[in-house]
């Protein structure tokens, strides 16, 4: 296990002035044993398209040579102006890390090895090295990211305890277990296992999911895992029962279809019942109530008393039973609904986001149903013609609402009625798209997904507004934090959750400057204590000396019996499942977040970049609810988009595509080994894969930066040249392509065109325009029916006979959905779609996780 001890010490330095990303997706997977890959880290694959619809935050940047001026003339001069300026803000390949080695200099000197670099290299500036999500050293032993890759490079070089060695193959396996143990490599999130396994063994390998393969305790264990941990590529089996898909004798599309067919959910208008949640975006207790925001299922739960174990809610709100999840206007009714607060007085508000408005209850709702007394008309005091409150929080008196697509905090100093304007509105250049709120009625946290300001970088844009004084007038935040928190202060402690990433922040004091909150700030590693699994919001409360957390996407909500004193300690039990490690949502439900369809040979696939996932239904299913029959994650890299044909399955994202020449034989043989699995092809590195596709006698991917589309004829080796490459307008996204014609999506694609070009054509290498159809046109699919755009800004699909008739301008002659309902001409933000010969697929993204079917109707 000994390794060179220069190349350790270069490895830690550079992770820290690499800037390495750690979201709640990027957690270090690996491939199945058999397969041969590039370690490469994985991207961040999830969108920030608008202010309203947003997505995940820019990968980190923390300590970015390309963004310090010490290194700028060196990198210029080795990448190029034009890769420098993309590097900042991307995650460089591993080819690349070598390259910036040049420039760096060994650990202690600065550029080229000339001098002392800033701050005296081998530390972040002022010694803050990244711990999780690139935080600061916090008190209580708290390490830098540098501390503890180094601490773990020491355990792997010494370590002989079995119980220990076991626990690195039970969290670590395939190649990543190589590039860890045995070549002293980890990142810092696996360092902070590797951590963990030393000195907490027998829990972190129930964190990791049990003992490894092969070892005695895990003989008894379900077949089907081809990983060693809940971050290894496994596959599982599932018996399921599902109709198989058949024609209805139509043959023809129209203006305004309605959906059929639902995967990825219980069914129309089906929440799954009182036991499921489905995104729990707030939780709220005064002490004798409590109430969680079930997000996607557009209603509020609630407890009459503060639960002490696995309870059931007594009473819905925003649904007049437990059963159905349908959005609406009414008082009675939410649509996409944010925070929820019952203050001390036993009022209730909820932010009802899509309805732009706050609803409140005077007096507490005692029946499943009950309407809310008023509505606050936010949009009514803002400077746009839309709101979108996401946060509210209010003590009986005061009040506060997060306008968030206008960036305005609104206050009341007294409780306001129906009618009454806020006592003072909040802008400011720091603040972009305000979500949550923490307060005590005078100190103020204010989570942001899109800030400006001195705490952005390590997180992105995400970071978290402290005002330390209730205000009186508009005015920039007093200080900050470098990550968007959501949680509850009790007794001038914080209690809260990051949104993303695996970990917990606390603070024991009300702390007033933004250098004292980094410092004081206790911050869980990941796998510390629980899985932690945040979010888009979450959040936390206190009731009865107990502290209950909101996992966004974790889809739970974990319980202390008694406030934990340290960020490590493992809460109790879970609301409402069985098992604090729970992921229902994902493990049970089924849900597949951001689905991208494809089908071939009667198996119908559906991947998500955010689950890192593939599941697989071995027949075309034909009625709602249909459980798949396999399931692969967490694959390294998340995939983007697919393609399926002539057996071949490929996916791609980030640096990898990878994928089997013959799918069906796969999973026949169940040998899973991928046949092709690279990180390049040719000449050809990759780092921003959005776009694959294959229609058996050319091979495409599409890579967003470069804007470049790489074709092959047929399945390339990874040493074949690509016969074309194309260069597209605008950012490249998913792509399809047929016989006759290439056509690719656009990415971000806000007012951006998909763009065609017909095979016969490619030698000339000019793409067309499809005019119009500009608003996030995420999807694409060219089949049988004809030429389909998902447009994710406008929630619907539309589609024509011929893609001449698009390139003409003409007006389309098919359309799904086209509003954000969960009804079944609904499609919020339509992003896939998909023609598997019996149903066009649509699948929706980031706010919302269905897959509709739509049968013809002509």
């Amino acid at each position: 296990m000994y390794k060179n001890s220069f190349i350790s010490i270069f490895l830690s330095f550079l992770l820290v002035f690499c800037g390495e990303s750690s979201t709640q997706e990027n957690v270090g997977s690996v491939a199945p044993p058999e397969t041969q890959e590039l370690s490469q880290e994985p991207q961040n694959q999830k969108e920030n398209n608008t202010e309203k619809l947003q997505g995940e935050n820019p990968p980190n940047r923390n300590q970015n040579p390309f963004s310090d001026p010490n290194y700028s003339e060196c990198l210029k001069n080795e990448f190029g102006e034009e890769r420098y300026k993309q590097l900042q803000n991307e995650q460089p390949t591993s080819e690349e890390e070598k390259r910036i080695a040049k420039c760096m200099g060994p650990p202690g000197q600065g550029p080229q090895g000339q001098g002392q670099g800033p701050q005296g290299q081998g530390q972040g500036p002022q010694g803050q090295g990244q711990g999780p999500q690139g935080q600061g050293q916090g008190p209580q032993g708290q390490r830098s990211g540098e501390d503890t890759v180094d601490k773990a490079i020491e355990i792997l070089t010494i370590e002989n305890n079995p119980e220990v060695l076991e626990c690195f193959s039970a969290n670590f396996g395939g190649e990543t277990y190589t590039k860890v143990v045995e070549d002293l490599n980890p990142d810092e999130y696996e360092a902070g296992i590797v951590i963990n396994c030393k000195e907490n063994t027998a829990k972190a390998v129930e964190q990791a999911g049990g003992p490894p393969p092969g070892s005695q305790e895990n003989q008894n264990q379900n077949e089907g895992s081809m990983g060693n941990s809940f971050y290894d590529l496994n596959i599982y089996n599932y018996s399921s029962s599902y109709t198989t898909a058949s024609s209805n004798g139509k043959t023809s599309f129209g203006l305004d279809e309605t959906a059929d067919l639902l995967l990825s959910g219980f069914g129309f208008n089906n929440s799954g019942g009182n036991s499921k949640l489905n995104h729990p975006v707030s939780i709220s207790s005064n002490g004798e109530k409590l109430a969680v925001t079930d997000r996607f299922n557009n209603r509020v739960l609630i407890w009459n008393t503060v639960p002490t174990e696995k309870t059931l809610p007594d009473i819905v709100i925003g649904q007049q039973n437990f059963t159905t999840h349908n959005s609406g206007s009414g008082l009675n009714q939410l649509d996409f609904p944010g925070q929820v607060i019952i203050t001390p007085d036993n009022k209730l508000l909820v932010a009802d986001s899509d309805n732009d408005r706050v609803l409140v209850w005077i007096s507490f709702p005692s029946s499943s149903g009950q309407a809310a007394d008023y509505s606050l008309p936010i949009t009514e005091y803002v400077n746009m013609n839309d709101s979108w409150p996401w946060g509210v929080w209010s003590n009986g008196e005061k009040t506060i609402v997060t306008s968030t697509v206008s960036g305005t905090i609104l206050l009341w100093n007294s409780f306001p009625n129906s009618s009454t304007p806020p006592d003072v509105t909040i802008t400011s250049n720091e603040i972009g798209t305000p979500r949550s709120i923490l307060s005590n009625g005078e100190y103020i946290m204010i989570g942001d997904e899109n800030a400006n300001g001195s705490c952005i970088g390590l997180n992105g844009n995400r970071s978290t507004h402290v005002f330390t004084t209730w205000p009186t007038s508009s005015k920039d935040p007093d200080a900050c934090v470098d990550n968007w928190i959501s949680g509850v202060i009790h007794e001038n402690k914080i209690y809260s959750i990051p949104a993303g990433g695996e970990s917990l922040y606390f603070w024991d004091n009300l702390y007033t400057t933004t250098s004292e909150l980094k410092s004081n700030a206790k911050i869980a590693l990941p796998g510390e204590g629980s899985r932690w699994s945040g979010g888009d919001d979450g959040g936390a409360t206190v009731a009865n000396g107990k502290l209950f957390i909101a996992e966004y996407n974790g889809n739970r909500i974990s319980v202390f019996d008694s406030l934990p004193t340290s960020v490590a300690e493992k809460p109790n039990w879970s609301l409402m499942s069985d098992n604090r490690d729970d992921y229902t949502l994902i493990e049970e439900d089924f849900i597949i977040q951001n689905p991208v369809i494809e089908s071939d040979s009667g198996i119908f696939v559906v991947s998500s970049d955010f689950d890192k996932s593939l599941s697989v239904w071995k027949n075309l299913p034909g009625s709602s609810a249909a459980k798949p029959d396999l399931v692969f994650r967490k694959f390294e890299e998340a995939p983007w988009d697919l393609t399926f044909t002539n057996k071949s399955l490929f996916l791609a994202g980030g640096s990898k595509v990878y994928g089997w020449y013959d799918f069906k034989n796969t999973i026949d043989s169940e040998n899973y080994s991928f046949d092709l699995n690279t990180s390049s092809i040719g000449s050809i590195t990759f780092n921003s894969l959005r776009g694959v596709a294959y229609n058996g006698n050319y091979f495409a991917l599409g890579e967003t930066n470069t804007k470049n589309i790489y074709i092959w004829e047929g399945i390339p080796s990874t040493s074949d040249e690509p016969k074309y490459i194309l260069q597209n307008p605008v950012g490249v996204g998913r792509i399809d392509m047929n016989d006759e014609w290439l056509v690719i999506s656009a990415y971000p694609g806000a007012g951006s065109s998909v763009h065609v070009i017909k095979l016969s054509e490619l030698d000339s290498g000019v793409l067309r325009p499809i005019p119009g159809n500009d608003d996030f046109p995420q999807g694409i699919s060219i089949n049988e029916k004809g030429f389909f755009i998902a447009l994710q800004g406008k929630n619907k699909v539309v589609g024509w006979s011929k893609v001449d008739d698009a390139l003409n301008g003409n007006a389309p002659t098919m359309s799904f959905g086209g509003g954000t309902g969960k009804t079944n001409s609904g499609t919020k933000m339509a992003s896939t779609v998909h023609w598997d010969g019996y149903h066009l697929w649509v699948g929706e993204f980031k706010f919302s996780n269905r897959l509709l079917g739509f049968a013809p109707s002509g």
